[in-house]
């Protein structure tokens, strides 16, 4: 009896299935939530705060603007604040200057950086670039736009305005961005926009014009809205460009504001200064 051939293994098709699974990711990314009113504490086994905690809680610090430039960050303050061991401290600010967050400086350690217009020229073109080409994969599977979504979250900008919430609103015009990414399903579009929009935010924390209203308008985020719902990709896309080239606009980086603030108070605010 003829012996039948070897099935060989379509490896090609694995790594597809595998790299599908891969970056399949839920609906809504993970990224740093500010939103959120506070940060859940996870605990070590020794009840202390873990690694990402502490990431976290520096980086929502610096992008919220509360750390100005040129703030020295000493491990053993830190330490003390966050009742973790200094190897610790350093292993997270090691993390955020490797994600260009923060400056490692020799004899200083590390230091909040000093953003300049031309790093905000250079994040508000990567923008550009990136956000244009999400609306036209949307409007090339509009399917996966969630409509209702959409439009409540206008709605919640909205009232975020008529409220004059500044911060609420801010935040919420920070997120909208993030949500039509999120109607991709692709963790990595995510993941490098909400980096992008993060480092925006820390423009308009450090240098935008006090007398004038949110950068990121719930108003043009309305119209937006309205054109991708209508299927108009020339008219969404100039709407999405005309509006981040407004955020250089905005920020005037005359009016710096450095002024130094006890970081116990950054951090531990009910413990006083």
């Amino acid at each position: 009896m003829k012996a039948r051939p070897r099935a060989v293994p379509d490896f090609a098709a694995r790594a597809r299935e595998s790299a599908r699974k891969a970056v399949r990711q839920p609906k809504k990314p993970a990224g740093l939530n500010l939103l959120t009113p506070e940060l859940q504490r996870p605990q070590t086994r020794n009840g202390s705060p873990d690694d990402d905690f502490i990431y976290e809680a520096i980086l929502r610090a610096y992008v919220t603007g509360r750390l100005p430039p040129g703030t020295r960050l000493p491990e053993v303050q830190l330490a003390g604040i966050f009742d973790v061991s200094r190897e610790r401290v350093r292993r997270v600010l090691q993390r955020l200057a490797h994600e260009r967050w923060l400056d490692i400086k020799p004899n200083r350690g590390a230091v909040v950086p000093r953003p300049t217009m031309e790093d905000a020229r250079e994040v508000t073109q990567a923008r550009i670039v990136m956000e244009s080409g999400i609306i036209e994969q949307l409007l090339q599977s509009p399917r996966l736009i969630d409509r209702e979504a959409l439009r409540r979250h206008v709605a919640a900008e909205q009232a975020a305005k008529r409220a004059r919430n500044a911060v609420r609103m801010t935040l919420l015009t920070t997120d909208f961005h993030m949500l039509i990414a999120g109607f991709l399903r692709n963790g990595w579009i995510s993941r490098q926009l909400d980096a992008l929009v993060l480092r925006s935010l820390v423009f308009v924390a450090l240098y935008g014009d006090a007398a004038s209203p949110a950068c990121c308008g719930p108003d043009e985020h309305r119209e937006i809205a309205r054109r991708l719902l209508a299927g108009d990709l020339e008219q969404t896309r100039t709407a999405m460009i005309a509006h981040l080239r407004g955020l250089e606009t905005f920020l005037d980086f005359r009016t710096e504001r450095t002024l130094e603030v006890p970081l116990k108070r950054v951090f531990r605010p009910d413990a006083g200064a």
